[in-house]
C-alpha cells in the first residue's frame, strides 16, 4: 500500500455503532478512543484486559462474550480488530469488506481499509500524523508537533469564526438599519526581549506573536 492510497479523513463517529474485535491492550486503546469520540462500542472477545473490564464495568461499552462471528458486523459503521491472532484479524479484514465496513486491522495495515494515525489535541487543534504504517515513527513525529504548538511555534491563530459564533454575530444585511455597530472586543498584550540579546523572547511572549 503506498501512501499516496490513503485519503485523510476525520469521521464524527458519535452516536454511531463501532465493533472492537479483541480484549488486550491494543483493543483497549483503540476503544478508549472511540469511547472519547462519543461512538457506541460493543467489543467482542472471550477475556478483557483490565482497562476494557472497567470500561464494560461502568456501561462504557458494551461486551460480548465471545469469539468473533460475521453477524458481529450487522449495523457497524467502523471496525477495529485487535486480536494477536492473525487469522481471526483476517477474517474481520474480509468480512468487513464484503459489509462494506471500514476496518482497521492491527495485524496488517497493509490489508486494513482504514488506519489510526497518531494523535495530539490542544484545545479544538488536532493533529493526526500517519507515517507510511511505523507507529513509533507518526507518534515522534506527532510529539514535536505538540511541543511546537506548546511553545507557540506554529501560527494558531483562528482564521474562521466557529459556526455558533457566525450565527450568533448574524448577517450584516439582516441588521436592522438604526442598530449601532458592534465594536470587536480583545485584549492587548506587551511582548519584549528586555535589554539582552535581541533574539530572546519568552515562551509566552512566542506562544501570543503565533496567536496575533
Amino acid at each position: 500500500m503506498s501512501p499516496t492510497d490513503l485519503y485523510p479523513l476525520g469521521l464524527r463517529i458519535a452516536g454511531r455503532d463501532t465493533l472492537v474485535v479483541g480484549g488486550g491492550p491494543v483493543a483497549a486503546r483503540r476503544t478508549a478512543g472511540l469511547v472519547a469520540a462519543g461512538a457506541l462500542v460493543t467489543v467482542v472477545a472471550p477475556e478483557l484486559c483490565r482497562e476494557l473490564a472497567a470500561l464494560a464495568g461502568n456501561g462504557a461499552v458494551t461486551w460480548r462474550d465471545g469469539a468473533y462471528r460475521s453477524a458481529d458486523l450487522h449495523g457497524i459503521w467502523l471496525v477495529h480488530t485487535a486480536t494477536g491472532v492473525p487469522a481471526v484479524d483476517s477474517l474481520v479484514s474480509t468480512d468487513a469488506a464484503a459489509a462494506r465496513v471500514w476496518c482497521v486491522n492491527a495485524s496488517d495495515h497493509e490489508v486494513a481499509t482504514a488506519w489510526v494515525p497518531a494523535v495530539s489535541r490542544r484545545d479544538d487543534i488536532t493533529v493526526a500524523v500517519s507515517a507510511g504504517g511505523d507507529p513509533r515513527r507518526a507518534m515522534a513525529l506527532r510529539d514535536a508537533i505538540g511541543s511546537a504548538l506548546d511553545d507557540g511555534a506554529l501560527p494558531t491563530r483562528r482564521h474562521r469564526r466557529r459556526a455558533h459564533e457566525a450565527s450568533r454575530a448574524g448577517h450584516p444585511l439582516h441588521t436592522a438599519p438604526d442598530a449601532p455597530a458592534e465594536v470587536p472586543s480583545g485584549s492587548v498584550a506587551l511582548v519584549g526581549g528586555g535589554p539582552g540579546d535581541p533574539e530572546l523572547i519568552t515562551v509566552r511572549g512566542l506562544r501570543l506573536l503565533a496567536h496575533a
